[in-house]
């Protein structure tokens, strides 16, 4: 069974650089003062001390962090206007850079509620109210879909539109020089050009990564990239 626990005031001064750093960004959050708080969840454990399950998951899938509004009823409580979960165990394990890039994600998720004509909405205690923000991109993929549909699959449709719209921010490593060269040079220039943007996406996506991906108008066969080291 998952267990909670208040965050240390560590997690709360790293929340507060990022408020600071991205000011404009957090803006209506700083003005109005609203209040976020932070628990640790733990993962339960059997007798040899291995993980029963993630301490927290999204559809089933293991997530570092989550973020919700909080109730009137907390609110009136005590409690902050909204709420950061953190995967304690991921946590103790990961590097500052991905600390500060969670917790940078689940804070964007809260986004200050405004009328029509830009005022802040306020509850019953005169706090604001918060709404979640959704993702930008938000995929589900299965590898052998994509396999046996190819092209008409959602995954490969979806994968194309995401490396048209944010290749540049998800996936670096595959400029917009590359992606000219998939199609303006001989083969021969293509294949160098492939095998340029594979070690990209592999960097890219990481450990346990993985992507499946095709040339549109091209002769080139589709490919599953799985991250890790380049080859």
């Amino acid at each position: 069974m998952t267990t909670y626990k208040r965050c240390d005031e560590s997690v709360h001064k790293m929340a507060l650089g990022l408020l600071e750093e991205f000011s404009d960004s957090y803006e209506p959050l700083i003005t109005t003062r609203a209040q976020v708080d932070f628990v640790f969840a733990y993962a339960s454990h059997d007798k040899q001390g291995f993980t029963k399950a993630p301490a927290l998951t999204h559809h089933g899938i293991r997530a570092p962090g989550q973020t919700r509004v909080l109730p009137l009823k907390d609110r009136a409580m005590g409690r902050g206007d909204a709420e950061v979960t953190l995967d304690h165990d991921w946590w103790a394990d990961a590097p500052d850079e991905q600390r500060l890039a969670v917790l940078d994600h689940e804070l964007h998720h809260l986004v200050v509620d405004k009328t029509a004509a830009g005022e802040v909405k306020t509850d019953d205690l005169q706090r604001p109210l918060l709404k979640l923000r959704k993702h930008d991109t938000q995929v589900g993929w299965f590898k052998i879909i994509a396999a046996r549909h190819g092209p008409a699959s959602q995954e490969r449709m979806q994968a194309a539109s995401l490396m048209d719209e944010g290749g540049q921010y998800f996936f670096p490593g595959f400029t917009e020089e590359q992606q000219k060269l998939e199609y303006v040079k001989e083969p021969s220039s293509v294949k160098t050009a492939t095998e340029k943007f594979v070690r990209g996406i592999k960097k890219s996506l990481g450990p346990g990564g993985s992507v499946t991906i095709s040339v549109p108008h091209s002769s080139i066969k589709p490919v599953t990239i799985t991250g890790g080291a380049a080859a």
